[in-house]
């Protein structure tokens, strides 16, 4: 995925080639990947997958192809699933603390799919915040 962003690639027509095993991605194939790409980075298993793109993308989808999408996903992404697979590991020790690229901690953390949502949503929020300290110096 840095890669990905780093190059310009657009995320969720890498994903949907991949999801699909098609060059040529359609409008409701990107979609599709897209929902995947965001329903699996946060730790969702078929079962949950299968919901969340009814429920937010309006995709209905069977258990067994949600099971495949997300099976082919971490096949695209060994990165991150070797990282869910280490927060995994680390969760299941009992512990509850979690940090942001730049640091920041999250204590409490009790529940698998906020350990992988924590570091991924409060970097993006620490560099939002170190964004807008940046604006403020350089606008007088």
């Amino acid at each position: 995925m840095p890669s990905a962003y780093a190059e310009g690639r657009d995320l969720h027509t890498l994903t949907a080639r991949n999801l699909t095993s098609c060059e040529d991605v359609s409008k409701d194939e990107r979609k599709l990947a897209k929902a995947v790409n965001f329903g699996l980075l946060y730790g969702m298993g078929a079962q949950g997958l299968r919901s969340y793109v009814l429920r937010n993308y309006g995709i209905k989808m069977s258990l067994g192809e949600a099971a495949l999408y997300r099976r082919r996903f971490f096949q695209t992404y060994p990165g991150l699933k070797e990282w869910h697979d280490n927060q995994r590991r680390v969760w299941h020790r009992g512990e509850t603390e979690t940090r942001t690229l730049t640091g920041r901690r999250r204590m409490g953390v009790e529940r698998l799919t906020d350990r992988l949502n924590a570091p991924v949503q409060g970097t993006a929020a620490d560099g939002l915040k170190l964004a807008l300290a940046l604006l403020w110096e350089r606008s007088d």
